[in-house]
């Protein structure tokens, strides 16, 4: 059994700890997703069940995003490549809908590390090449989930 002070700390930890919001795509498009990847050799290419879009990473905690209510689903389509963190090849999605949920978010009190939000999909990690993808997948996805959780700062693909 916990005494008090331990119970306090706990508590006082999760209030530090921040926010993350996601959509997740759903079974159809994770397949043709997943099924592009391998047909065009995607080296270091991220587990098709870690798929998401991020909305928002908040070092902030934001409780009022675990009662948000999000129209679903959510069609976008992909745009270009770019490497993102130094070594992370993301699919960039174009979607009007998603950057106004991030702009949503931060209404809501949610603070950003970075200038600008690109709504994106993970696709591959330590990306070496110095070349992106010639190909774009010309197929659009769907997202059917909006996932809020506690900022994990350790993630990692």
């Amino acid at each position: 059994m916990k005494n008090f002070h331990e119970y306090l700390m706990e508590v006082e930890k999760e209030e530090q700890q921040g926010t993350f919001a996601s959509l997740k795509l759903d079974e159809k498009s994770v397949q043709k997703l997943s099924e592009w990847v391998a047909e065009h050799k995607i080296v270091n290419a991220i587990e098709e069940s870690k798929y998401h879009c991020t909305v928002v990473y908040s070092r902030k905690k934001v409780p009022e995003l675990e009662d948000f209510s999000v129209k679903l689903p959510i069609r976008a389509h992909f745009y270009e490549w770019k490497i993102l963190d130094g070594n992370v090849l993301v699919l960039v999605l174009k979607s009007t809908r998603i950057h106004s949920l991030f702009d949503q978010t931060k209404k809501l009190g949610a603070e950003s590390d970075y200038s600008e939000y690109i709504p994106h999909v993970s696709i591959a990690t330590n990306w070496a090449k110095k070349d992106l993808p010639s190909e774009i997948p010309d197929f659009s996805i769907v997202f059917n989930e909006f996932k809020v959780e506690t900022l994990d700062e350790d993630f990692s693909y």
